[in-house]
């Protein structure tokens, strides 16, 4: 039997953590918390390309790397690289105490870059699916998705089966609009203009969801209709939807 390097690694991973919480008495937070500050020191006081105001789906604000990552300005492989060597040089030692918890953070940072583990973690969610299939069901609807993703972990997601029997079988890849492929990210306007002008859209006639108050309140600025999916409601935003006759 064939083991990859993936499989390798989280197992090795998972050791070293299983290890670090016996002996150190410190709850998995910490260990997010000090990955999280690690990548913030990679730009030190300057001023990243694309900046942070992004989140991911708990609402958690990411650090500006991996902002950098998903909006296409900076590769996996180079951010790892280049934290690993601020590690290796000593540069984040007053945050991390032992040699113990910088492999354990060299060793996450390869896991949160590894597009394989994206695609991996990344399942469509049934109810958002028969949501979406209620909508495909009024030709006049046309289904587009706007999202925050790294490029090369996106290819991965799309190309899986259980993608394009689900999400993918009503939205169209001329409709998908992702940020790594075109170097920018929600919840910035840029983004949101990019698409109007794309597809040639009057923002009162798109209805854009999202699960994140940043992005809603961009898209709003904009002059989307624009509905909050919280919580996993979906059946609050289908009333919504049902309201303005979209299904």
């Amino acid at each position: 039997m064939v083991q990859s390097k993936r499989g390798e690694l989280v197992k090795k991973m998972l050791g070293k953590f299983v290890r670090y919480m016996l002996f150190s008495w410190k709850n998995p937070a910490h260990v997010k918390d000090l990955t999280f500050k690690v990548l913030e020191n990679l730009y030190g006081k300057q001023v990243p390309e694309v900046g942070c105001a992004c989140a991911c789906g708990d609402g958690l604000v990411l650090p500006a790397a991996m902002c950098d990552w998903m909006s296409g300005v900076s590769t996996g492989k180079e951010i790892i690289e280049k934290t690993c060597a601020l590690i290796d040089d000593g540069a984040c030692d007053k945050m991390l105490g032992d040699k113990r918890e910088k492999e354990l953070v060299k060793n996450i940072l390869e896991l949160i870059f590894d597009p394989e583990v994206h695609a991996n973690c990344t399942h469509p969610i049934p109810e958002g699916v028969r949501l979406l299939e209620e909508c495909a069901q009024n030709e006049n609807n046309t289904l587009m998705l706007l999202s925050n993703y790294a490029a090369d972990a996106f290819e991965k997601i799309y190309n899986k089966q259980e993608m394009q029997d689900s999400i993918f079988k009503f939205i169209k890849p001329e409709y998908a609009v992702v940020s790594g492929f075109i170097g920018l990210i929600k919840p910035y306007a840029s983004i949101f203009q990019h698409l109007l002008s794309r597809y040639n859209l009057n923002p009162a006639d798109v209805i854009f969801i999202d699960d994140q108050a940043e992005n809603i309140e961009a898209a709003q600025k904009l002059g989307f209709k624009a509905l909050h999916l919280q919580h996993g409601n979906y059946d609050a935003v289908r009333t919504e939807l049902r309201t303005f006759g979209v299904i």
